[in-house]
């Protein structure tokens, strides 16, 4: 008997080590990381990608370090990790151990995948969090209908909860401003203050569309997202787009080399005088190792002052500027390619060089609803 058990745990080992090794063989072709597993769901097999504790871009710490812990890499991370996938294939995002999403990350999240919905076919599905409130954000931003490529619910002052507005023309400006001054605002804004709300949110979205993507694009490929969230007494509203970065435009701007001498004098005389006859201060700029993104979006700032009275342009973020001055918890926050702008006040701004790129540019600011 003794013998016979023997025998029996040897064939039973031996099965067991081959069925591992079949799998391993079944599961070769994908790549593991810490947010990914391969859950069956009826017979297919799905990547499984969970989302970090925190969704945030927001962690920026004094000197910014791109470490492993920081939560902005982390987000990023999770975000290129299901760029990636959804090409490939089925995908289940899994926000069960998420605890907070902030708007600018979610508002990234899903440009991302819609983005990616235009030109490829996925199959994705979404698990929920543990948190009422993060699941609440997903659903009523149309993340969770997006994943599941479902039909969306389209902007109007009609809804409790204002979802990701996205388009490619200013159909929805109407929509977004009616939404804020009913639901929100209660028809109580006065009319000194809609105006300047109103020239904020209506610049952000024209300059996307004259600016943002390269010359002579379709208009089908000038896509925008919208996200407007309330927490506390704070309105906060943030627009994305994903086109050719504010470092890549603000340099052929024809008030650029004005604004550089204005925001960096002294650099602005020491590129002058490096010069030779035959070469441009732009040409000289481009292999400037100094100069970086968080530079080229600081004159940008500069420069829409200066260009309000040369092209017409520009009023939005004075408008956005004047309603986070008037606000005590009021911030702006800039984001594009490698670089990132953060302004409280005229003297209170902060530039930062991002470790992980941001496609295009995202612009967030906040305003107090009285």
């Amino acid at each position: 008997m003794l013998k016979k058990s023997k025998i029996e745990k040897k064939r039973f080992n031996t099965a067991l080590g081959f069925r591992r090794y079949r799998k391993s063989i079944k599961r070769k072709p994908y790549k593991y990381d810490r947010y990914k597993n391969l859950v069956k769901i009826n017979g297919s097999s799905y990547h499984d990608l969970k989302a970090p504790r925190v969704l945030t871009i927001y962690s920026i710490s004094e000197d910014f370090l791109p470490d492993e812990a920081s939560e902005y890499k982390m987000t990023l991370d999770f975000i290129n990790n299901l760029s990636s996938s959804l090409v490939k294939g089925r995908v289940i995002v899994n926000f069960e151990d998420t605890e907070s999403i902030n708007a600018a990350a979610l508002l990234l999240l899903y440009a991302t995948i819609h983005s990616i919905q235009q030109s490829s076919k996925f199959d994705s599905r979404v698990r929920l969090s543990k948190s009422p409130i993060v699941n609440k954000l997903i659903k009523a931003s149309n993340l969770k209908r997006l994943i599941e490529r479902r039909e969306l619910i389209t902007p109007c002052s009609q809804i409790k909860r204002l979802p990701v507005v996205t388009s490619n023309d200013a159909k929805y400006i109407d929509d977004i401003i009616d939404y804020i001054k009913v639901r929100i605002y209660d028809n109580g804004l006065d009319a000194n203050d809609e105006s300047v709300l109103s020239d904020a949110i209506q610049e952000s979205i024209e300059n996307v569309l004259l600016h943002a993507y390269p010359e002579g694009e379709s208009k089908l490929h000038k896509q925008w997202w919208l996200l407007c969230d309330v927490i506390g007494d704070q309105l906060f509203l943030a627009i994305h787009d994903r086109g050719v970065s504010i470092p890549n435009t603000v340099k052929h701007r024809e008030w650029f080399e004005r604004a550089f001498q204005e925001e960096y004098p002294e650099l602005y005389d020491e590129i002058k005088d490096s010069l030779t006859p035959s070469q441009r201060f732009l040409e000289y700029l481009n292999i400037k190792p100094n100069i970086t993104d968080k530079h080229l979006i600081n004159v940008s700032m500069t420069g829409d002052y200066s260009s309000i009275q040369t092209e017409g342009r520009g009023q939005g973020s004075k408008s956005i500027k004047y309603l986070v001055n008037e606000n005590e918890s009021g911030k702006l926050w800039i984001f594009s390619r490698l670089g990132l702008f953060v302004y409280n006040s005229e003297e209170d701004s902060r530039l930062v060089d991002l470790p992980i790129e941001i496609p295009g540019t995202l612009i967030q600011w906040n305003i107090k609803i009285k």
